[in-house]
């Protein structure tokens, strides 16, 4: 309770009538039940957009989740949260027991920790890259860690379709990833596998006979995370 006490602390301000996109499936907001209204001459008309999410979503994961959460300066996490990320907004939404409603929380979150109850793996979220200057705004996948660190940057976009007649704008959210990788104080976004093995071949030419005897993919997560797992394995 504490936990969530000191998250609804510092939690964004909730301005109903900034908020102008009421997506028609989410009864756990209240703006839902709020029809926001202007007038021009006399005239009543809606200000706010209906819309609905036919394909996608803009959270990872999609639903409330255990996590531990890690604030800037405090390096003991907080534990026993039900949380989501909100990728698009980059934030972290949580859900407040106390006042029965799902929350945003503030921008002072550094890390996120969400840990899968059937396999027991945790999956690491970071706000940025740290100490990476260029680094794209926002939440990325910590794959690997040791002198060769891989993040993945979740990118999501909407793509929005109003069928004809209909008050309702259809939303399709599509999710692509980026990849980066740092060392020390130095980072940058890697593109392709190639790219990444050319890089580590530069400061290792005898590293060619380490890699996996096989095509990788650049589609493929566990092939980023094979060629970085592979380098730290043998440079400590």
């Amino acid at each position: 309770m504490r936990n969530i006490l000191l998250l609804s602390g510092m939690m964004m301000a909730m301005n109903a009538i900034a908020q102008t996109t009421i997506n028609v499936d989410d009864t756990s907001k209240f703006t839902n039940s709020i029809v926001y209204l202007n007038s021009a001459n006399g005239v009543p008309f809606v200000m706010a957009k209906y819309a609905k999410v036919v394909e996608g979503s803009v959270f990872v994961p999609e639903t409330l989740s255990p996590a531990q959460i890690f604030m800037k300066g405090n390096a003991k996490a907080m534990g026993n949260i039900s949380a989501r990320l909100n990728i698009i907004d980059r934030d972290l939404n949580f859900y407040d027991d106390k006042k029965n409603m799902e929350m945003v929380a503030s921008n002072d979150i550094t890390e996120v920790r969400f840990k899968d109850p059937l396999t027991n793996n945790i999956r690491i979220y970071t706000k940025s890259i740290p100490n990476c200057i260029g680094a794209s705004p926002g939440w990325h996948e910590v794959l690997e860690t040791g002198k060769l660190t891989l993040y993945k940057e979740i990118v999501k976009t909407i793509s929005e379709n109003k069928p004809y007649g209909s008050a309702t704008t259809e939303q399709t959210i599509l999710t692509t990833y980026r990849y980066w990788v740092q060392t020390g104080d130095a980072c940058r976004q890697v593109k392709k596998i190639s790219e990444l093995t050319d890089l580590i071949l530069k400061s290792d030419p005898g590293f060619t006979a380490q890699l996996p005897q096989r095509k990788l993919s650049d589609k493929k997560e566990e092939d980023w995370i094979e060629v970085v797992r592979t380098y730290n394995s043998t440079h400590k």
